[in-house]
């Protein structure tokens, strides 16, 4: 899947890790090419440590090629769980609910929708970009410099919850993006009850019958439909 993409990031390096062994350069070449897939804002962590063995490799003139595959493929699936939950999971979430925010509240300030608009591009790409682009090299170096003791900084990653601290953040960024877009709807204060009783409610039903969040949302598509309907809005 990714085993030709991986090839052409190391390649270059390979040929001047190898450049006196034509024969161990073929073969690195060779295992470069097998399966190999993980998230690719990690893929840093495995090509720091896998120049980091093939430089091994060829100052002490021994095929360490089983060792590398192992690596990159004990490798890849906890390093693709750790990213989908790092980037997917919390940093695209956060940086678009951030960028909204910014988005409203300028055109709350403006009323200018293209600017308000360039405004909330602009937030979502700095905010997103940046870390995971810093992620990417500096895996890569740390990975490179540690060489297989890297798998211990990963096991701190891992080891490293933040789940609670992310989940109070995501609410009141959640709250401060609710609120934004209140008062740029001009919502009256019970329209803002009225919602905020509707969540709870929903959040009371979600407990007790075990709802998914698929199922919530069905439930305010619905709700807002049968208002709608009747003409009744909140």
């Amino acid at each position: 899947m990714q085993n030709i993409g991986f090839l052409f990031v190391v390649i270059s390096e390979l040929r001047k890790i190898y450049k006196d062994d034509e024969e161990a350069y073929k073969k690195a070449v060779e295992r470069h090419l097998e399966f190999f897939n993980i998230h690719p804002y990690m893929l840093g962590v495995v090509v720091g440590l896998v120049l980091n063995l093939e430089e091994k490799a060829a100052l002490e003139k021994k095929d360490f090629g089983k060792e590398i595959s192992g690596l990159k493929t004990a490798l890849s699936g906890p390093l693709s769980a750790l990213g989908d939950y790092l980037f997917w999971g919390l940093l695209r979430p956060f940086s678009a609910i951030i960028a909204f925010i910014l988005f409203f509240f300028s055109l709350i300030v403006t009323a200018h929708y293209l600017f308000s608009a360039c405004v909330l591009i602009f937030v979502f790409l700095i905010l997103f970009n940046i870390p995971h682009f810093y992620f990417i090299f500096r895996g890569l170096s740390v990975a490179y410099t540690k060489g297989q003791d890297v798998v211990l900084v990963i096991k701190k990653w891992r080891d490293f919850d933040l789940e609670p601290q992310i989940k109070k953040i995501g609410f009141l960024l959640l709250l401060s993006l609710f609120f934004v877009y209140c008062i740029y709807k001009n919502y009256s204060v019970a329209s803002i009850l009225g919602f905020y009783i509707m969540f709870l409610c929903l959040e009371l039903i979600k407990k007790i019958k075990k709802f998914s969040s698929f199922k919530m949302l069905l439930c305010v598509f619905g709700v807002n439909f049968v208002l709608g309907y009747f003409k009744v809005g909140l």
